[in-house]
């Protein structure tokens, strides 16, 4: 009876090192965590999840069609794409970039990833994941496209031959006038 007591005491004290370093590695990343529970039907979107996005932690109710009716319009089939692969193999974690709907009414890029779990028979028990803002990177994305394509466009308006080489010596960029020449 003792070495069960000391059995239960260890795995206890084990269960929560293991709930401490999980709740440092979420809080050292800023990611928020999300659940959606396909055999409850509830769903548990984190405080994070809800901060990233200007809300405090009772304005969003724990529903998943809530915050699928955040996701901008023009991004919801990249998240539907992105589960149908995931559910079907095909992808072994879901992954989806897509702006969701601020308090403020702004859209926010966010990065969704998540696993999903099924049960014996191969039913879709859940699908547990993060939330990370990437709403910066996407605008510097955008801001460097911006940039290529002006510079693009600059150099093709040049009427005198322009090339343009990288450190290895490969032609990078060159216009008209130069594949004319």
């Amino acid at each position: 009876l003792l070495s069960l007591v000391e059995d239960l005491r260890a795995a206890d004290q084990a269960a929560r090192e293991s709930e401490e370093r999980w709740r440092s590695a979420v809080q050292g990343s800023a990611a928020g965590i999300w659940e959606n529970n396909f055999v409850t039907g509830t769903a548990f979107y984190s405080d994070r999840s809800k901060e990233i996005l200007g809300y405090a932690p009772g304005d969003i109710p724990q529903r998943m069609e809530d915050w699928v009716a955040m996701i901008h319009p023009d991004d919801v089939e990249i998240g539907r794409r992105a589960i149908a692969e995931h559910l079907a193999g095909r992808k072994p974690f879901y992954e989806a970039e897509h702006r969701f709907r601020c308090k403020d009414g702004s859209y926010k890029w966010i990065q969704s990833r998540g696993r999903a779990s099924f049960d014996a028979n191969g039913k879709l028990v859940r699908i547990v994941g993060t939330h990370v803002d990437i709403h910066e990177r996407k605008l510097a994305e955008e801001r460097l496209r911006e940039s290529s394509e002006f510079l693009d466009n600059l150099i093709n308006s040049a009427s005198a031959p322009i090339v343009v080489w990288d450190q290895m010596f490969r032609i990078t960029r060159f216009n008209r006038a130069f594949a004319q020449l």
